[in-house]
């Protein structure tokens, strides 16, 4: 009975827990739909080419990168934490708070950071050696990094609310959302693909992870209350560390931003290569900088190993 009973959370949770690779697998199907079929469509040109389906896949390894080694490794962190504190209303509700304050405090300047930098490390990765891409090849997958970076704070808060769903027993409400925003995917795809090419595919999965991280929390705040919690959700603290995090990502965004404008146009891999590498110094001593400024508690809970 036991098994039988885990058999059936499983399958709830793996697809649940699957929408980015369910999604990342419909934009390569629409990808590479002019190389396997047609380069035309109805009558009409085809918005993407032979090309689409490598830049899509070079853009989603950048993003990809930061998403996983941060932000779903909060989530999964936390996840014992929030099953050891099930019963507890009140210790459940002070874990998954800073499992979602450290998620942003993380997801957010990485989500900042890659779109201000898109070109620079697209050149940097893919520039060089037998399949470097060309310079329009370079733009076309910095713009689809630009799309994918919003969901990087996204889905490591959807991770989060979703482990929080999972502790507390209830595996089918984040599934029944993973399927609706797999479907909403398909739409935007295949309807910004023709203004914005293989960005379209991009900006179609970030928006479908910020509304349904959206939704996830709304629908948390009432988990929360059926479990009998009776605290909100995001209280005056939580409030506090938002802010926090966003005033450290904008002092980021100015200096990343500010410092890009005294380099002329990269033109070569070296150029790319110091306009990358400072930037992202400037970056991360900005962040650093204003999280010490402001007294952000998040920044010790990175540093101080045990302290969360």
């Amino acid at each position: 009975p036991r098994a039988r009973a885990m058999f059936g959370k499983f399958i709830p949770v793996a697809i649940g827990m699957g929408t980015l690779q369910l999604n990342a697998f419909m934009d390569n199907l629409i990808a590479t739909f002019a190389l396997w079929y047609s380069p035309t469509l109805l009558g009409y040109a085809y918005p993407l080419d032979t090309g689409s389906n490598s830049i899509l896949a070079a853009a989603n390894r950048l993003y990809q990168f930061p998403l996983g080694v941060f932000g779903i490794a909060v989530a999964t962190a936390a996840f014992p934490l929030l099953s050891r504190d099930a019963g507890n209303p009140a210790a459940f509700l002070h874990t998954l708070r800073r499992a979602l304050r450290l998620s942003l405090f993380i997801g957010l300047p990485a989500s900042v950071g890659l779109a201000l930098v898109s070109r620079d490390v697209t050149a940097v990765m893919y520039s060089g050696g037998r399949t470097a891409f060309s310079a329009g090849g370079i733009a076309r997958a910095g713009a689809v990094v630009v799309g994918f970076a919003p969901g990087i704070w996204a889905y490591s808060l959807t991770h989060v609310f979703t482990r929080a769903f999972y502790s507390l027993g209830d595996t089918r409400t984040p599934m029944k959302l993973a399927m609706c925003m797999v479907a909403l995917n398909f739409v935007l795809n295949i309807t910004l693909i023709w203004p914005l090419r293989e960005a379209g595919l991009a900006w179609s999965t970030s928006i479908s992870a910020m509304l349904q991280c959206v939704i996830l929390a709304w629908l948390c705040r009432s988990l929360l209350r059926r479990s009998g919690g009776e605290a909100p959700l995001v209280d005056a603290e939580t409030r506090g560390s938002v802010v926090r995090t966003i005033f450290s990502t904008a002092a980021m965004a100015g200096a990343v931003i500010g410092l890009l404008r005294l380099f002329p146009a990269p033109a070569t891999w070296t150029a790319h290569a110091t306009a990358l590498g400072v930037a992202a110094g400037a970056g991360i001593v900005a962040f650093v900088g204003a999280a010490v400024v402001l007294r952000a508690p998040e920044l010790k809970w990175l540093l101080h190993r045990g302290s969360a």
